[in-house]
């Protein structure tokens, strides 16, 4: 049905020749009768174009709703996989102001988001004007700007993280010579050099040294990548 769309999608949606969305050919499918299987993003998509086109779409769910797995789940909610011998309640609380039923208190029980590059569902979302939801996450394709960084032009993290082990590369490779690394930080600027490493290396103060001891799943901000609760 061609909803996978090109390798490039992003960058062929950004044009304004190209239309992801294109229907078949009117009334290429009259008096055609097609079977969908599954109710999910893909099912209804492809139901809808061949539809337009003049078929009789059936589609079949083996659920009791539609999405697939494209699931929002709120306060009150229940649901139950298929091999579960019992449903689960979604509950919330309530803090400060936020009531545990407020619309706005829900949890993604499948997709969390649509990626830059799904340009296809991006598309169907603005034809069949589906209202969407900024989702702010950190991704080696943000954007940074600093006044002072790359003449004030807006950079990728990546870009950042990258020039960032190669700077610090450079530096340190030049350890080996006794004095050179002193001779590349002016005095005034050891304590945030060193203060960035911190940062950087989660280094721990042990008297006048800074050492890597391993990150610690009982830190405040663990960089394993999950935290253990008790």
């Amino acid at each position: 049905m061609g909803l996978l769309g090109p390798t490039n999608a992003l960058s062929q949606t950004l044009s304004s020749e190209n239309n992801t969305t294109a229907a078949l050919p009117n009334k290429s499918l009259s008096a055609k009768r097609v079977v969908v299987i599954g109710a999910g993003l893909t099912g209804l998509c492809s139901a809808l174009r061949l539809s337009r086109a003049g078929a009789n779409v059936t589609i079949l769910e083996a659920t009791d709703r539609l999405g697939g797995r494209s699931l929002t789940l709120r306060h009150g909610d229940r649901f139950q996989e298929i091999d579960w011998l019992t449903p689960s309640t979604m509950r919330f609380e309530t803090v400060d102001h936020m009531l545990a039923n407020d619309p706005s208190n829900y949890v993604n029980a499948g997709p969390g988001r649509i990626p830059q590059h799904h340009a296809r569902v991006l598309d169907y979302c603005k034809e069949l004007q589906v209202e969407l939801q900024p989702y702010i996450f950190h991704d080696s394709a943000n954007l940074l700007q600093n006044d002072e960084w790359f003449g004030g032009k807006p950079v990728q993290i990546r870009q950042v993280q990258n020039d960032l082990r190669g700077h610090l590369a450079e530096m340190l490779a030049k350890v080996q010579k006794q004095q050179k690394l002193d001779e590349l930080i002016d005095a005034s600027d050891v304590n945030a050099f060193l203060g960035m490493l911190e940062q950087f290396g989660q280094l721990t103060a042990q008297g006048a040294k800074l050492v890597y001891q391993g990150a610690s799943i009982t830190d405040d901000n663990p960089r394993s990548g999950y935290c253990v609760f008790h």
